[in-house]
């Protein structure tokens, strides 16, 4: 029986636990596909220095840990000083968030805004399907505890104008064109 030596990202996702670790939500977390999770956890792909920057900036780990990290050496904070532990990853998520919210709408508004630059991003890389698919779970969670917004009003409008914006940027994005093009190429 052949051992497998485990990846840094396996020994991070251990380290938060069963519910930020688990593939979805660590995925989630870090804005890096399931798929990407599941294979740099069992070392069937390589962390490059840009998915370890990711992790990173979204974990408070060392990016030179998860690049450079063997089984005996323990996960070490960004500072490289610090041991990682999941209280580590708590800290950083409180600051993270405490940084963003200056005001509760200026933080609702950057959650909103980076999520659908995310979307664009996703879409930009082509990987638009699956940024949609993630999107699509995370619009079903929000539809069962918030519901839609009523069908007068500017929320709506809003709503619609969004709508129609994003089914614009998912068409250029499959295209070679640039998105401040319109529709007819000129």
């Amino acid at each position: 029986m052949k051992i497998r030596k485990r990846s840094t990202v396996s020994i991070l996702r251990e380290i938060l636990g069963p519910l930020t670790g688990s593939e979805s939500t660590f995925a989630a977390v870090t804005g890096l596909s399931t798929s990407w999770v599941n294979k740099a956890s069992y070392n069937k792909i390589p962390i490059t220095p840009k998915a370890a920057q990711r992790v990173s900036s979204r974990t408070g780990v060392s990016a030179n840990w998860l690049l450079c990290g063997k089984n005996h050496i323990c996960p070490m904070e960004r500072d490289e000083q610090t041991p990682y532990t999941r209280e580590s990853y708590d800290r950083h998520v409180e600051s993270a968030t405490s940084a963003t919210k200056e005001t509760p709408e200026m933080g609702a508004s950057q959650n909103v805004a980076t999520i659908i630059g995310s979307f664009i991003a996703g879409i930009e890389s082509g990987k638009g399907k699956s940024a949609a698919n993630d999107l699509w779970e995370c619009a079903q969670l929000m539809l069962k505890k918030y519901g839609t917004p009523r069908p007068d009003g500017e929320s709506w409008k809003t709503f619609t104008m969004i709508q129609d914006e994003i089914q614009k940027i998912a068409r250029w994005g499959g295209r070679e064109s640039d998105p401040s093009e319109d529709e007819s190429g000129e």
